[in-house]
């Protein structure tokens, strides 16, 4: 339509007289006057088809009806564009409904108050709700759509693109606000071959009756079902985070992924567009941005964790404490940092003066050096048993220090001469 205008704004006016040869009475007075008639008559025609085409094929766009307040509102929002998951793409609103529980009117129009087109529905059947309705916004029908509202409840509307045909539509009706999605980080930036990333996610307060959060990845742009996987977020602590691990790829892999909200039980493939409350991918909530991706790097060098010395024995009365032994721990290509696991009887520090039943040696740059601090304490008699004491780290193979205890249930008596015997105590 543009390249029309222009032409036009560039043809010469000799043109007229190349159609009208014969007209040389009349002068060029004349010519010049037709042809500026003709030219913004062309305009307008092609203005009129703009305008025409713009409403024609305009995208679902105002959000209308009695379901909020039991009254016709003709201005009530406006859906926005959510990234396009397996070449589908949807448009979204969220509102509360505060009138009295009712079956409610639901009405999409295009932009610009106009009706022509606009997704309504066949009849004034109530369409279901929390569920994919196929082609449940028609396009151009005559009765708006009729669905079952609950007083104070929240409607997630999900209605699809198309503009020149009907839409899928789904209607999510939950007692509480969908809980924000603030934000989401990996551990680590760079994954190698050997790593399964940590994905956390931080949301704005405690989760919904039935609502639950997903991380969605995929090997092939969420292409195939065979290729993508939801992983359930742990449950949230007190900051409101929860977790997902994402599995290792081969070199060479591109896994994109984002988060969800949903109070379906378990999302699907085909539908998840449809079924997604709130969605995170990029750097905000419920957007057109890209999603989050990475592409696997071939693994780097093995992590790995030495012991200086792999034994000892130790000994002590029970209710005492043995005297300390130490070994070197030297840790390489470190992902994470060492952590030690002492079984029962047994103390270990990192520091030789924080004593507990585990200790941590923090890597820098892959690294670790340090000594490992050990001491027996047991509480209960046992004669030459041999424990384990563990030091792990992600990707590297377990090392263990074995330590033999034996704990001696012993009384010592002293006699004196009848002549010396003095004071209260003499059995210890």
């Amino acid at each position: 339509m543009i390249n029309i205008l222009l032409n036009l704004k560039n043809a010469p006016p000799a043109s007229f007289k190349k159609t009208h040869p014969k007209d040389s009475s009349k002068g060029s007075k004349m010519s010049d006057t037709t042809f500026v008639s003709k030219y913004f008559k062309t305009v307008f025609l092609v203005l009129t088809v703009l305008f025409a085409t713009n409403s024609l094929f305009a995208q679902p766009s105002r959000v209308e009806g009695t379901w909020v307040s039991g009254s016709y509102n003709s201005s009530i929002g406006t859906v926005s564009a959510r990234t396009a998951i397996n070449g589908t793409t949807v448009l979204a609103y969220r509102g509360q409904s505060t009138a009295t529980s009712a079956t409610r009117t639901l009405l999409f129009n295009g932009p610009g108050n106009t009706y022509n087109p606009k997704w309504v529905a066949n009849n004034a059947t109530p369409l279901a709700k929390n569920t994919r309705l196929s082609g449940g916004a028609v396009r151009n029908a005559s009765t708006d759509i009729n669905f079952a509202t609950t007083q104070n409840s929240y409607y997630t509307f999900i209605i699809g693109n198309s503009n020149v045909a009907n839409n899928d539509l789904a209607i999510w009706e939950t007692s509480y606000n969908p809980t924000t999605i603030s934000s989401v980080s990996r551990n680590f930036s760079t994954v190698d071959a050997t790593q399964s990333p940590t994905i956390t996610v931080t949301m704005a307060n405690a989760l919904g009756t039935n609502e639950r959060v997903y991380v969605y990845y995929s090997t092939d742009n969420f292409a195939t079902s065979g290729n993508s996987a939801f992983v359930q977020l742990s449950a949230l602590n007190g900051s409101f985070q929860g977790t997902a691990s994402i599995p290792t790829f081969t070199a060479g892999t591109t896994v994109t992924y984002y988060v969800l909200t949903t109070a379906n039980t378990t999302p699907t493939f085909a539908n998840v567009q449809y079924q997604s409350l709130n969605i995170f991918n990029g750097t905000a909530q419920n957007t057109t941005a890209a999603n989050f991706s990475y592409t696997v790097t071939a693994a780097g060098p093995t992590p790995t964790i030495t012991l200086g010395t792999t034994s000892g024995k130790y000994n002590a009365n029970f209710g005492a404490t043995s005297g300390v032994q130490t070994s070197t721990v030297t840790g390489a290509n470190l992902t994470a940092n060492i952590t030690v696991t002492a079984p029962a009887y047994y103390e270990v520090s990192s520091d030789g003066s924080t004593w507990n039943t585990s200790a941590t040696f923090v890597q820098s740059g892959g690294n670790v050096s340090g000594t490992l601090s050990i001491r027996y304490k047991p509480t209960a008699v046992e004669n030459a048993v041999a424990k384990t004491i563990s030091l792990t780290s992600t990707g590297a193979t377990t090392v263990n220090y074995t330590a033999t205890g034996t704990a001696a249930n012993s009384i010592t008596v002293q006699f004196q001469q009848p002549g010396d015997w003095s004071g209260s105590g003499y059995l210890y």
